[in-house]
């Protein structure tokens, strides 16, 4: 164990050296090797205070304020964001630099031969490629090239000032010195971005329920809508454009397998022995009230993206001032401009729209060598990327990546998938591989006045599709929904896997922009999304099945409803929201099937029969429940469906048991006894308390430990997994489908409001700080006030 001691050693040293030294001016003469690059009269940004930078056109003031958030003001654009660039890189330079060697597929050289299949996955998925195309679409428009190039010599510049000792201490923990920063490295970003945010598919997943059971079990148990919908646009909106034809379903259509990479043939079985990655619990709230529902006659907006949190923070406030140019609020460290937030008249928030933009197709290759593949009757030529990874302490590792017109076939017969969705010997079809330019988009938001306007600057956006909310000072609010590339399909396309012989299978058009689900100023006084169904069946075109659970969006539009007179205290009441809607709806139907059964936990019934519905911090009833639905969730559905697969909806679960007690799929097939839903209930409950019991102990020698808070046990890692370097439990409430969805790893990454008035008035927090030093008092400051569910104002200075 000496290695040991010693690692705890050197972590303990690299924390004592860089709170002794850190904050400390570099030594030696200032090097300026950019042209026109930022000259620097102070060397401290790691405290409050005001700094003069000199820029192309003249000074920049850059001040910190007492939460270390910049106030940039320059003279010129360009100026604006090359000290956007500098000023983060101070700040977050490791968290920028890491992030995008994962992206592009290079932890190996960091951490040796145990990231090989991590950084192999990230090249096969094309993601550095897809960066390297929209990486040339930005820096061919001029505005979006100013702007990359301004950013980039702002960090290039921070970082050829910054000696190696003083460098941050993950540098030195993992031994190695931060790149110079690229136009590609944006585009990274944006792409890694893209990832978590639109290249989960459930296809093969699904593919396997439908040549278990076929497509009418499909249909009934995986309908494209579910009963109760309340959509992101309103129910009832007219289209206002002349829809166009949509695609035919063709005749060839017809399951694809997974079993090998030779042509398809139908009598072959699918594999389900892989298993599938549980879906993770990202999503977002974000919505506008109108002014006839405020007390100030003003809109609001409001907005938290619910993320994998991690230390350093996801998010970096900033302000942004030049002439032209005027905006604040979350900025993504290693992009300029703003990502959620506002300027003097308008405000904009974001949650991800979740359309079907991820595609699989069966590839039949020539022979071998794979040098060809089959394609509407004829053999055409793959192309093929030798991708080659270095190792640190061993020698490169060559991998091949075959690329037909569809996009790269990821995993070939022999190899096992990263990620166990992936199919093998299917091409990626991937929207994000396109070539696009959000960076314009977000560029021409910050520089946006009105919500009547917000469609042009929306209309270079790409990937990954969002829902935009807006506001503005006028009073006009608006929703933007699926706002992206989108596939025009045919009904269901993309549900199942697909041939990549079949050119009828192909994407072969894209929805107009105006065609794009959106509403401006509706009757009801209010908009909002919350990663559900974004339209009603009288929308003309298929997007997705695959939305997110009622409950969340059907939670927020409840409240906004019923209530009116908002202010800032009432929204954040909303935002903080942990109401269980599913509990409300669900448990009573739970303990009427528990009625005159003799239990051992009798005390645990009682406890539901009290409890208020609230995933509070303190609720040991949340704890019952959510340990109980999960069970029975798998009594109810582990016998038919395999890990492979996926599990029917739960509402959709729960309408079962109320239409048909005694249906086939309660009934296991290994037991002669006839099991029913009602008898899984039961069987579930006792289940549950004898997890809680070995989990926590005994409920009356420690009822602490059954609070939802310590159940849940939300924890905040860092971004490298480095223990000591993240936080400890942090005793809140909240969970998956409810509005403070705050789960064990996931949450809030960032909560905003905005109040339009003459001037905008905002309130903001997220769990971290605006440091990425460790040792900082700002790396982590705003957890404590993000725990609690409180916010902090947010002032423009100038």
């Amino acid at each position: 164990m000496a290695w040991l001691f010693w690692l705890i050693v050197l972590v303990g040293l690299g924390v004592f050296l860089n709170f002794k030294w850190g904050n400390l001016p570099p030594f030696g003469k200032l090097l300026s090797p950019f042209e026109g690059a930022l000259q620097i009269t102070r060397q401290d940004y790691q405290r409050p205070g005001v700094y003069e930078l000199t820029g192309k056109a003249g000074p920049v003031v850059v001040e910190l304020d007492g939460e270390l958030i910049p106030h940039i003001s320059a003279k010129s654009i360009e100026d604006m964001f090359m000290a956007q660039g500098f000023i983060t890189a101070q700040h977050r330079l490791w968290q920028m630099d890491f992030q995008n060697r994962a992206a592009s597929g290079r932890l190996s050289e960091l951490v040796g031969e145990k990231a090989l299949e991590f950084d192999k996955f990230q090249r096969r998925f094309g993601i550095k490629e897809a960066a390297r195309r929209s990486g040339q679409e930005m820096m061919n428009h001029p505005e979006t090239k100013l702007a990359l190039d301004a950013f980039a010599d702002g960090i290039n510049q921070a970082i050829s000032t910054w000696p190696s000792r003083q460098l941050p201490l993950e540098f030195k923990l993992l031994d190695y010195e931060p790149e110079v920063w690229q136009a590609e490295s944006t585009g990274l970003l944006l792409k890694r971005m893209a990832f978590t945010l639109s290249a989960g598919s459930e296809d093969k997943a699904m593919n396997l329920i439908l040549e278990k059971y076929g497509k009418s079990v499909v249909d009934q148990l995986f309908p494209n809508h579910l009963h109760g919908e309340d959509p992101i646009i309103p129910k009832g909106t007219q289209w206002n454009f002349k829809p166009l034809p949509v695609p035919v379903i063709p005749l060839s259509l017809g399951w694809t397998d997974t079993t090998d990479d030779g042509i398809p043939a139908p009598k072959d079985k699918l594999r389900d022995d892989e298993g599938i990655e549980a879906k993770a619990e990202i999503g977002s709230n974000n919505w506008a009230i109108s002014g006839k529902k405020t007390k100030s006659g003003k809109p609001i907006l409001a907005n938290d993206p619910h993320l994998s949190m991690k230390l350093p923070a996801t998010w970096y406030i900033a302000e942004l001032k030049a002439p032209g140019y005027h905006a604040m609020g979350a900025s993504i460290p290693g992009a300029p401009g703003i990502i959620s937030g506002f300027n003097d008249d308008f405000a904009w928030g974001v949650t991800n729209g979740y359309p079907d933009v991820c595609d699989w197709y069966k590839v039949a290759f020539k022979d071998s060598d794979r040098k060809h593949y089959w394609y509407d009757g004829n053999w055409r030529p793959t192309v093929l990327h030798i991708e080659t990874i270095r190792i640190r302490g061993k020698e490169d590792v060559k991998d091949s990546v075959y690329w037909t017109h569809l996009g790269p076939v990821v995993y070939l017969k022999g190899q096992t998938p990263f990620q166990a969705n992936i199919p093998i010997g299917h091409a990626l079809r991937w929207v994000a591989h396109d070539p696009s330019n959000e960076m314009l988009s977000f560029l021409r938001i910050n520089q946006n006045h009105s919500v009547l306007t917000m469609d042009s600057a929306l209309s270079s956006y790409g990937s990954p599709a969002q829902n935009f909310v807006c506001a503005d000072k006028e009073g006009n609010i608006g929703m933007f929904s699926q706002q992206g590339k989108i596939p025009l399909r045919w009904n269901s396309q993309g549900k199942f896997l697909l041939q990549a012989s079949l050119p009828d299978q192909d994407w072969n058009a894209f929805l107009p922009a105006t065609h794009l689900p959106r509403s401006v100023n509706p009757e009801q006084g209010f908009l909002s999304s919350a990663n559900q169904v974004p339209t009603d069946s009288t929308y003309p075109y298929y997007l997705n099945w695959n939305y997110e659970a009622l409950d969340r969006g059907r939670r927020i539009n409840e409240v906004l409803r019923e209530s009116s007179d908002f202010d800032f205290a009432k929204v954040l009441q909303l935002q903080n929201d942990n109401l269980n809607l599913w509990a409300r709806k669900s448990l009573p139907v739970f303990l009427e099937k528990m009625e005159n059964t003799p239990v051992k936990q009798a005390w645990a019934l009682e406890v539901l029969k009290k409890w208020d519905y609230k995933n509070e911090a303190n609720s040991v009833g949340a704890t019952l429940f959510e340990t109980w639905w999960k069970r029975w969730m798998d009594l109810c559905w582990s016998d038919n469906f395999t890990e492979s697969m996926r599990q029917p909806n739960r509402s959709l679960t729960l309408q079962i048991l109320l239409e048909k007690d005694n249906s086939d799929w309660f009934d296991y097939s290994k037991t002669k006894e006839l099991e029913t839903g009602s008898e899984l209930v039961r069987r579930s409950f006792a289940d549950a308390l004898d997890t809680l019991i070995k989990q926590n102990g005994p409920y009356v020698s420690n009822p602490d430990r059954w609070q939802w808070g310590h159940v849940k046990a939300t924890t905040i890692e860092h971004l490298a997994k480095i223990s000591g370097l993240g936080t400890g439990v942090l005793y809140c409430g909240g969970g998956k489908g409810i509005v403070n969805a705050t789960s064990t790893t996931t949450g809030q990454s960032w909560k905003m409001m905005v109040e339009l008035g003459e001037k905008p008035s905002a309130m903001v927090v997220f769990p971290g700080g605006q440091s990425g030093n460790p040792s900082s008092i700002y790396y982590s400051n705003l957890v404590e006030t993000w725990r609690k569910g409180q916010l902090l104002p947010l002032k423009m200075k100038w």
